[in-house]
Parts: structure tokens; C-alpha cells; sequence
């Protein structure tokens, strides 16, 4: 722990490269990974746990995710694949100059760069590439949010020129991956597992009448409040006059758009609907702007407090 701690601190002040480099990618590390898996293996041979499925199942999931960890230094590849519109690649680099081969050929098809309505802010990149692999053709797509994956080749938009030429970030890293992804299962049912073994703290505290009755209280106390608050109507403008509120021009996500964008997005983070108990969306956001206590009681749910609490601290 104290090590990672340290990557951590080291990877910002002198970057990623410096913390793999030297942390993450060295051998001490490694070696240090062996040992731990080695020692959760013998726990698991010696100490007989395995009547105890929830201890040995997580015991197993953190053997089973050092060891993708390890698989996936030992066998992955990844790097940066250059290619302009039109050319075909077949391999990628790292961050040494070594090259890897790929067993298909990978065609930039198009690029470009979406924009936010009526601005010069990038919104997205995509590029369109097309596989060319033993006559089969196969297009993909590759944006900001969005991998695209063949073969176990994973493909991300990376970056890209004034020449025409686009960055993708590559990674082959089909067994390590694997390997890992069922370590993270097998800890997730170990949670599931603990919960529900009778045996378990947990479980003792859960069935105590106390907490039994606790819960009840709770759970009477959170009905009677929300029925409370759905009898009960926010103090909000009168719709025509919100409506004019809403053809005010105002900036918003880096454009100029009309206030009633902004406030249907507003009501449907806060409600999960464009409008509520009736009241357009300007109803609801200028009400919040001109009647805040009031239409703060309507509140009805924590995620509608932790927006309003993102948004206090945002103005």
C-alpha cells in the first residue's frame, strides 16, 4: 500500500512515464507481485478455508487479479498507430520504437471533428476505419467515448494533426484482461456471499431486532415525508411569463442557446422528466431561481440532493 501510495505521488509530479518506468514496469514490482500471489496461494492451500466460501472466494479473486496483472505485463502490447485517410497499416508502435505486427490491415477511412452547435469547441473526433482481414471487410468506428475492438485489438482515439494524420492508441491484451475481469467476479461474489453467510458479522447485525425495528422507523418516516411533499406544490411563476424567461439567450455547455435548453436539461437531472407535477421546464427553473426555499422542500430523493449540492458549489 505505502508503494502505490508512493507511484501515486511520483506519477504526479513526474508523469506516467516516469511511474512505469521505474514502479509499475520493474522488476522489484514484479517480484513483488509473485510474492503476494504465491502467499495467497499457500493461504489457500494451508489454512483450510475453503469451508468458508465467501473468505475463500475473495482470497481466490485477489490471487486470480495479481495474476492477470502479471499475465498482462508478461504477453500485452500496446502502442501508437499512425495512419492518414485512404492508407492502409499493419502494425503499431511503442513508446521504445518496437514495432508490432497486427494480422489484418487497418484502413482510415474518414475523420472528423464534431462541434458544439454554433461554436468552435470540439465536441468529439471520430475516425471511420475499415479491417481488411483474409478478404473479409469489417468497419468500425473510434470516437472520444467510444473503443472499438477486433481480434482483441482494442482501438482508441488518441489525437490527430494539421497533415491529415490520426493518432489511435492500441492494446492486445487478450488473456491478461480475461484473467482479471474473472478475479473482479469472483470478488464480487464473495461480497454477495458474506452478506448472506449466517455466520457472518454482518448477518448477526442485520437480523437484530434493534436494527429490525430501527429500519421499520425509518422506512415508516421516509413514506410519511414523501407523501408529505407530493400533497405539497413549489411556488413557481406563472407559466406564459416563465415562458418569456425562456427565450432569453444564455451560455450554455460553450454555445449560445435559449434558456428553455437549459432548463429542460435542468428538470430532467433533477426529476428524470421534462416537466413536474405539470409545470413546464421553465417553471421549474426559474422557480428554483426566484422561490429557492420553496421548491427546495419539494425535494424527494438523495440524487436530487447531490445535484443541487453540485450545483451550489458550481455557482
Amino acid at each position: 500500500m505505502i508503494l502505490l501510495f508512493l507511484a501515486t505521488v511520483f506519477e504526479k509530479i513526474y508523469g506516467t512515464s516516469f511511474v512505469n518506468e521505474y514502479v509499475y514496469d520493474s522488476p522489484p514490482f514484479v517480484i513483488l507481485w509473485t510474492v503476494l500471489t504465491s502467499a495467497g496461494i499457500v493461504y489457500l492451500l494451508l489454512c483450510k478455508i475453503h469451508k468458508n466460501l465467501a473468505v475463500w472466494l475473495i482470497h481466490l479473486s485477489f490471487v486470480l487479479i495479481l495474476v492477470g496483472a502479471f499475465v498482462s505485463w508478461m504477453s500485452s502490447e500496446h502502442g501508437m498507430l499512425q495512419v492518414t485517410k485512404g492508407e492502409q497499416v499493419s502494425f503499431f508502435v511503442d513508446d521504445n520504437g518496437k514495432k508490432y505486427s497486427m494480422p489484418f490491415l487497418i484502413e482510415l477511412k474518414d475523420f472528423r471533428i464534431l462541434y458544439y452547435t454554433g461554436t468552435h469547441a470540439p465536441m468529439n473526433f471520430v475516425s471511420e476505419v475499415n479491417i481488411l482481414d483474409e478478404g473479409k471487410n469489417v468497419e468500425g468506428k473510434v470516437s472520444m467515448n467510444r473503443i472499438f475492438t477486433y481480434r482483441g485489438y482494442r482501438f482508441y482515439q488518441s489525437g490527430y494533426d494539421t497533415e491529415g494524420s490520426v493518432s489511435l492508441f492500441v492494446a492486445h491484451d487478450p488473456y491478461g484482461i480475461a484473467i482479471t475481469y474473472i478475479g473482479y467476479t469472483f470478488l464480487l461474489l464473495s461480497f454477495v456471499c458474506f452478506f448472506y453467510n449466517r455466520r457472518s458479522r454482518f448477518y448477526t447485525l442485520l437480523h437484530s431486532p434493534l436494527i429490525m425495528r430501527g429500519a421499520a422507523i425509518f422506512i415508516l418516516f421516509l413514506y410519511s415525508s414523501t407523501s408529505i411533499r407530493a400533497e405539497m406544490r413549489p411556488k413557481v411563476l406563472p407559466k406564459e411569463l416563465a415562458a418569456r424567461f425562456g427565450d432569453i439567450c444564455v451560455l450554455y455547455n460553450d454555445r449560445i442557446c435559449p434558456l428553455q435548453t437549459l432548463a429542460k436539461d435542468f428538470t430532467v437531472k433533477l426529476y428524470g422528466s421534462s416537466s413536474y407535477k405539470g409545470y413546464s421546464p421553465e417553471q421549474v427553473f426559474t422557480g428554483w431561481m426566484f422561490y429557492y426555499s420553496s421548491c427546495l422542500r419539494m425535494i424527494s430523493s438523495p440524487s436530487q440532493t447531490i445535484i443541487l449540492m453540485s450545483a451550489a458549489l458550481v455557482r
